[in-house]
């Protein structure tokens, strides 16, 4: 395309048709554009129009920003607080993207609009409530319900995924139940979705922290869809054990976590092997081990009927009573061996007396406990089952208080 037909096609497009031969272009730093110069335009290039082919106005770079608002005055002038228009516009052309996408598991976007400078959404109203809230009020989510949930979410984002749309900001707080007492669920917040072509696209920088894979804190990271995966990763298991898998009390702290501390899993919460292989696939801290989607609808805890999967969830119940049961036994053949190492008697005579009085109390004598240790040996159980959380859920919070979930908005520290 030469200068005259592009000039002709803009001034068309904004309705001055006839205004093409006094047309001028500007590129952004006020400097006219000539047909030399076409071949040095790239895609995102901001261009400047001068219909009646005017000189440039710096001035008209103020159009590009709306006032936020003012952050002082000084000798020479006031500084104000800008947003660029054009952030605005690429967010419009997003959301018209995100109108296509029809599942039903993912909110609907009705309608979006801009009025001015202001973007309008209509959207689907979800009653039911947060799944962070969910999980909060129930402390742990048993295995069955937990992927009725955790399906819904990983066949939305498969839908998303085949469209070349990456989420970035799946967490619990980003997934809604449709109704009170309903499990459907609802994926929100595509606020800051990356379209991504063919696997990768655009730099990361926004998301949860407490929900981000390790790539996403190096420089080269690039938007994938394997950020999603992790991320559903990260909410299985803290519906499973009602706190995050990689914890931390600082930003720095938390990404270290995520980058160099190993998945474990609660020895004292029964879940299933298929549940473990499913999470373990979807934590995998390289990217290119980590599972797909695809690969994730294949596995047994995804596939397995409710019945199988109960008979697994028996037998993981069975599994932690009896490591419970060892636990137990090591604890009360060590507490009687502490009792008995604790016991001294004294065997040496006293002199002149003829006797040996070893009943008596002397000052070279002790009796661990004064003899309450016996007493207590006898008569006093070994542990209080019900205080040790035999129940699935019971005892959570006080077993986790060094590692609980995050108080909402607590993981919000975003990517700066």
């Amino acid at each position: 395309m030469n200068l005259t037909e592009l000039l002709k096609t803009v001034c068309k497009r904004f309705g001055y048709k006839d205004n093409y031969k006094n047309a001028k272009l500007y590129n952004k730093n006020g400097i006219q554009l000539f047909q030399d110069d076409l071949m040095l335009i790239g895609g995102g290039d901001v261009l400047y129009l001068a219909l009646k082919g005017e000189d440039f106005s710096y001035s008209a770079i103020l159009d590009d920003y709306q006032i936020v608002r003012e952050l002082g005055v000084g000798g020479f002038g006031k500084v104000m607080l800008v947003s660029s228009a054009s952030t605005i516009q690429e967010i419009y052309r997003e959301a018209e993207s995100l109108k296509k996408l029809n599942h039903k598991n993912i909110i609907a976007l009705y309608h979006a609009f801009l009025e001015g400078k202001q973007l309008c959404m209509i959207m689907e109203y979800a009653a039911g409530g947060e799944l962070y809230k969910y999980v909060e009020d129930k402390t742990r989510i048993g295995e069955i319900e937990s992927r009725r949930i955790i399906q819904q979410i990983i066949n939305a984002m498969s839908y998303c995924h085949n469209r070349g749309i990456v989420h970035r900001d799946l967490k619990l707080e980003n997934v809604l139940f449709k109704q009170e007492g309903d499990l459907l669920v609802k994926v929100v917040d595509f606020g800051i979705a990356g379209v991504c072509a063919g696997a990768k696209k655009d730099k990361v920088d926004a998301g949860s922290i407490a929900y981000m894979p390790p790539e996403t804190f190096k420089s080269q990271a690039q938007t994938s869809p394997a950020i999603d995966v992790w991320a559903i990763g990260v909410m299985l298991y803290a519906m499973l054990y009602g706190h995050l898998p990689f914890w931390g009390d600082s930003e720095e702290e938390f990404i270290d976590k995520i980058i160099n501390a190993p998945l474990r899993f609660d020895a004292d919460v029964p879940v299933t092997p298929e549940c473990r292989e499913m999470i373990r696939g979807m934590l995998q801290k390289d990217p290119e081990k980590r599972l797909q989607l695809i690969d994730v609808m294949n596995l047994n805890y995804y596939i397995l009927d409710d019945e199988d999967l109960e008979e697994n969830i028996q037998k993981a119940y069975a599994h932690v009573e009896e490591l419970k049961v060892k636990e137990e036994e090591k604890a009360e053949k060590q507490w009687e061996s502490d009792i008995l190492s604790g016991l001294h008697l004294n065997h040496n005579s006293s002199s002149g007396t003829g006797s040996n009085k070893s009943n008596s109390k002397t000052p070279g004598s002790k009796v661990s406990g004064a003899g309450s240790g016996i007493k207590d040996f006898n008569k006093t159980p070994i542990s209080n089952k019900s205080a040790q959380g035999t129940s699935f859920g019971s005892s959570i919070k006080n077993k986790k208080a060094s590692q609980p979930m995050p108080s909402k908005g607590a993981n919000d520290i975003k990517r700066k």
